[in-house]
């Protein structure tokens, strides 16, 4: 393959206010990557689309159109709404002697990458950050914070319409989509559904859609904005008459939180925008930290 990579990356540094009692200083740095892939090679047995034209994390969905009556995706072909089995060309592959079990697709490995749509880059489309620091005689206060701007997600299925355990704890997704309060995510599906949307992900043991394409479908897709808070650091040093009585340099104490909060958009829960989309990623963790710096 063939890829290039064009950028830029701009950095700040400003002394906004300085008297003899206050200070304010700023450091902020943005920069821009894009990625393009030139040349790959496509795999016969390829099933995902090529990422000629495109960056390297690029995302690929499948456009869906809506859900019909009893809840199931409906997909746009040649302006118009299909079903499932229309759209993927299913057939029972096992009508003969176990009908409803095995929904198998007719569409070719090439047809089946037409399906996609390019949908966006997973890399940020900026990144930078911001760092303030004050000081007011004794006392200082620093705060810093990174961000990420138009970076694209596939999230993590809540739930899986096709083997649904309902012995296994489940997310607040699922009974909202049982009671018919949520009209955004599909129904749960059975053998009894019908137009062969049971080929979805597994069915026990046996693999009916080796492309999981219910992850891949643009309901999933999130654009996440953020910018954490890393640390906030506030400091008081004791003044120098009572530091010379005590036979020191200096005495500065410290409390310090890290990672306090986040101010973002496109995720929710315990999910950390930096591992969005996978549910096994741990998030950030909060702490708070008190300290003191002696100097002899």
């Amino acid at each position: 393959a063939k890829v290039s990579n064009k950028g830029w990356e701009l950095s700040i540094a400003t002394r906004n206010i300085a008297t003899n009692n206050f200070e304010w200083n700023t450091n902020f740095n943005i920069s821009h990557n894009k990625s393009k892939v030139k040349e790959v090679q496509v795999r016969d047995n390829q099933l995902t689309p090529s990422l000629k034209g495109h960056p390297v994390n690029a995302i690929f969905v499948i456009k869906t159109a809506g859900l019909d009556e009893n809840g199931y995706p409906l997909y746009w072909k040649d302006g118009n709404k299909v079903s499932g089995k229309e759209f993927f060309k299913l057939y029972d592959a096992w009508a003969d002697w176990w009908p409803g079990q095995a929904a198998e697709t007719e569409l070719t490995n090439e047809e089946m990458r037409g399906l996609f749509t390019y949908a966006g880059d997973a890399d940020p489309k900026y990144s930078g950050g911001i760092i303030n620091n004050f000081r007011y005689k004794n006392v200082d206060l620093t705060v810093s914070a990174n961000f990420n701007l138009k970076m694209k997600r596939m999230a993590q299925p809540p739930y899986h319409i096709s083997n649904y355990d309902r012995g296994k704890n489940a997310p607040v997704d699922v009974l909202n989509v049982i009671q018919g309060k949520n009209k955004e995510y599909p129904n749960l599906m059975g053998a009894s559904s019908g137009e062969g949307e049971y080929w979805m992900e597994h069915n026990w043991h046996f693999l009916k859609d080796p492309l999981h394409t219910y992850n891949y479908l643009d309901i999933w897709l999130k654009e996440v904005n953020y910018m954490r808070i890393s640390s906030i650091r506030l400091g008081y040093t004791l003044p120098e008459k009572l530091v010379n009585k005590l036979r020191l340099n200096q005495v500065k104490f410290n409390l310090e939180a890290r990672n306090p909060f986040v101010i973002s958009n496109g995720y929710d829960g315990y999910f950390d925008p930096e591992s969005y989309g996978n549910i096994y990623a741990q998030p950030q963790a909060k702490s708070y930290t008190i300290g003191v710096n002696v100097t002899f």
